[in-house]
């Protein structure tokens, strides 16, 4: 793909040069409450650098004002995005205003849509040396402006309505709240170590030293995972953190320009940068695209914070510095691979986890297709698509577009109807802990196999239902010390060999609960009471039915009949209250098995319950603080 450079800003041109309004520009909506001017703007994106003014006359009619309006979002599906305004107008008043908007060369207006008439109370944007307006639609019509004026367009959607829930538990609250900024500083400890001498800036071990086996590689996937959370710090306001992804990124760079085995597709390297080249389960697919929509979205976050334009085409396709185009590139000519590992590292084919990192069609018969792998692969096509268009790479980001349609097709076909589950591996395995990894993880926001889905829900029933006979643990143990019900335990998958320590040998060696598989379930059901309260309705099907009546403790244990029930209703109370509660048991589940300092293993037994494994594996942090993000979007949106 041939990335197109960005241009640089031109100085604003006189109205003289007004031409026939289009809708490149077009204000959304506006008001004016006696001090301030204030509104929206839908601009069409047609270059990176843009400028967008709103120019207004005093209550006089006399022109000479402007102001500055400012990116907020976008683009979305259409190519467009929205800026905003606040412009302080103080005693001279305001009457009238329209809108400019400069891109390529080409000038373009807002000015309400009729000839000479502009918004009563204009605004301007420029990008690449051209001048569009919004100034009303018609050349040299302003938008019309007088006393506060109702806007033009409906109000934005109102937040949802807090639901009263119950679900929160008292201990679940006091213990996040205890071991959050321990397992902050456990996850940063692990990246750049300073422990290991010959680890690289920017680095990321697995797991800290130990007896058990030996995890001091960098893996790009669970890196990209951990950074994910890191720039959960930096949105937040931890400006601290910022210098850890041009570390990382600079780390990235060196790992990509390596002769290894299978290019970009390499599961893990040595932290001094050097190749890992000993047998290993080759190529892992979803890491590229997991760590291009890494640094996809702290460059959004880096840009918000008022970040250089500069260093992000850089960080994008920069002969020193680019790091995402080359993942991207690498994930459009091998989302097709058959042949790629699973998440696990065991076993080849095409998985729900990658594509859900990926996302296309494949033709009927394909054998071992990984949801995970393709959650994420579709993943990163949709947000490098935006990413590219949003930088002016139309070339690439048309050819990301089209990968995106393609993996939204395919990552449809891991729907099994009569397992009622999503299947983890096309012709392979059905069930699996990468399947809740590869909602969460893939998430688009779009509803397909969303957490709030009923085809997820349904598979969390099965999931769990299950591993309540795989492990005698979720047999024996089933509260905790003070009597408070535990969750399932949940590990990898069903007939699992890899204790964590001692080299994989069925009928010898036998798999155990993880940390971070029975987080990710309490992660997926947060995020799908969330849904649900901002959906602000609940439709129980006969798949949902599964886990909201399910027996305890795989399921919710109510009885509630199929229909859509509204926020207002009883039955959606109870679903949210008792999906929130479901979440925390696994939390408890973890805390209990957990240590009391909290830090965390790989896994913990499954008949004793006991922690074992590598120690302070960083990915469980990182799924722990995850799990916390969720419950915390949860929290503010309950009553």
């Amino acid at each position: 793909m041939v990335f197109l450079s960005v241009q640089s800003v031109l100085a604003l041109t006189s109205l003289a040069a007004i031409s026939v309004a289009a809708q490149e520009v077009k204000v959304s909506t506006y008001g004016f409450d006696g001090t301030t001017l204030t509104g929206a703007i839908n601009v069409q994106n047609l270059a990176f650098q843009k400028v967008v003014n709103v120019i207004y006359a005093n209550k006089n009619h006399q022109w000479g004002s402007s102001c500055g309006a400012v990116y907020k979002s976008g683009p979305d599906a259409s190519n467009k995005e929205v800026w905003s305004f606040s412009c302080p107008i103080g005693a001279a008043g305001v009457s009238e205003f329209f809108v400019e908007y400069k891109a390529n060369g080409n000038t373009f207006y807002d000015n309400n849509g009729g000839a000479g008439i502009n918004y009563p109370f204009f605004v301007e944007y420029k990008a690449n040396g051209n001048t569009f307006y919004d100034n009303n639609g018609g050349a040299g019509i302003n938008y019309p402006v007088g006393s506060p004026t109702a806007p033009t367009t409906a109000p934005p959607t109102a937040p949802p309505t807090p639901v009263p829930n119950a679900g929160f538990q008292a201990d679940i609250n006091a213990y996040f709240s205890s071991g959050v900024p321990t397992f902050k500083q456990l996850l940063l400890a692990n990246i750049s170590p300073k422990s290991i001498p010959r680890a690289l800036p920017g680095s990321i071990i697995a797991a800290t030293a130990s007896d058990a086996n030996n995890y001091i590689y960098h893996w790009i996937r669970d890196a990209a995972l951990v950074m994910d959370v890191v720039n959960s710090f930096y949105k937040a306001g931890d400006k601290s953190v910022e210098q850890t992804f041009w570390d990382h990124a600079a780390f990235t760079k060196k790992l990509q320009g390596l002769q290894t085995q299978t290019g970009l597709g390499e599961a893990k390297y040595n932290v001094d940068g050097t190749a890992y080249n000993e047998p290993w389960c080759r190529p892992q697919n979803d890491g590229p695209a997991l760590r291009a929509s890494s640094f996809i979205r702290f460059a959004k976050q880096y840009l918000a914070n008022g970040g250089s334009l500069a260093r992000v085409v850089e960080l994008y396709n920069g002969t020193s510095g680019g790091v995402i185009k080359p993942d991207l590139e690498y994930t459009t000519r091998n989302y097709n691979d058959a042949g790629n590992c699973d998440l696990w590292e065991e076993v080849r084919g095409v998985h729900f986890f990658t594509v859900a990192a990926q996302r296309k069609a494949m033709h009927e018969g394909l054998r071992g297709v990984h949801f995970f792998t393709v959650a994420a692969q579709r993943k990163a096509m949709h947000e490098g698509r935006d990413f590219a268009r949003f930088l002016g790479d139309e070339g690439a980001a048309a050819f990301y577009a089209q990968q995106a349609a393609n993996l939204d097709a395919r990552i449809k076909s891991f729907w099994n109807a009569g397992a009622q589950s999503i299947q983890t591996t096309l012709n392979g395995r059905l069930l699996d802990a990468a399947i809740p990894l590869g909602v969460v993880h893939g998430d688009l926001n779009d509803g397909l196999f969303s957490a709030s889905d009923d085809r997820t829900l349904s598979t969390i029933y099965s999931l769990e239902d299950g591993f309540i006979r795989e492990y005698t643990l979720n047999q024996r143990v089933k509260t905790d010390a003070t009597g408070l019900p535990l969750s399932v335990a949940i590990g990898r998958y069903y007939g699992d060999v890899y204790d964590g320590s001692s080299m994989p040998m069925p009928g010898k060696t036998l798999g155990n609960p993880w940390y971070l598989c029975t987080a990710i379930v309490a992660e997926t059901t947060y995020r799908a009471a969330t849904a649900f309260i901002k959906a602000g309705s609940i439709k129980v099907t006969a798949l949902n039915q599964r886990l909201f009546n399910g027996p305890q403790p795989a399921g919710l244990g109510l009885n509630v009949a199929q229909g859509t029930y509204a926020s207002t209703s009883p039955e959606f109370k109870r679903i949210v209250s008792e999906l929130t509660t479901y979440a925390d048991k696994h939390i408890r589940r973890i805390k209990f098995h957990g240590a009391a300092n909290f830090h965390l293993n790989e896994q913990y037994n499954r008949d004793t319950g006991f922690a074992q494994g590598v120690n302070d594996l960083t990915w469980s942090y990182a799924a722990m603080l995850s799990a916390n993000a969720a419950r915390e979007e949860l929290k503010a949106l309950s009553a």
